[in-house]
């Protein structure tokens, strides 16, 4: 009887897992490069909370959906190494970005994020962005194509 608690719980978590990944693929590949905000409130719990360099706030879906659309007017580019880790509810990233800033120059940086993720949904993040170089000069991956880090696990 044990076994068997053992292993269902086991199998419980890899499928919390597979759903919390799809979300994060869809949520990279599909809002974030598309622009398919109308994917935003399936994909975001009712109050997300983001922790930043400026500080702590939550934010609805729709609210969320306007931040959005004003950062893609920015040009930003996605850069994720092949850093990736999926342990529960919780999906972790390393990731370099390039944007347009407000004076027509070029922003880079680096990020760390994690994500936390409740009933499949995004609930909880925390972002340290670093402004300068990006991690690596040769970054292999966008988060246009994030789904292929995960074939490697």
């Amino acid at each position: 009887m044990l076994i068997i608690l053992c292993c269902s719980s086991a199998i419980a978590n890899e499928n919390i897992e597979s759903k919390n990944i799809e979300t994060l693929i869809l949520w990279n590949e599909e809002v974030w490069c598309k622009g398919r905000v109308d994917l935003v409130s399936q994909l975001v719990a009712p109050s997300y909370t983001r922790h930043e360099n400026q500080g702590t706030r939550s934010v609805t879906p729709s609210e969320y959906v306007l931040e959005i659309l004003a950062l893609r007017k920015r040009n930003i580019e996605l850069f994720l190494p092949n850093d990736i880790g999926v342990d529960g509810n919780l999906i972790w990233t390393r990731w370099s970005m390039r944007a347009d800033g407000p004076n027509g120059d070029k922003i880079t940086g680096r990020v760390l994020q994690t994500y936390r993720f409740k009933n499949g949904k995004l609930a909880e993040t925390w972002l340290v962005f670093t402004a300068g170089e990006m991690w690596s000069k040769d970054e292999p991956f966008t988060s246009c194509n994030i789904s292929e880090l995960f074939k490697s696990r």
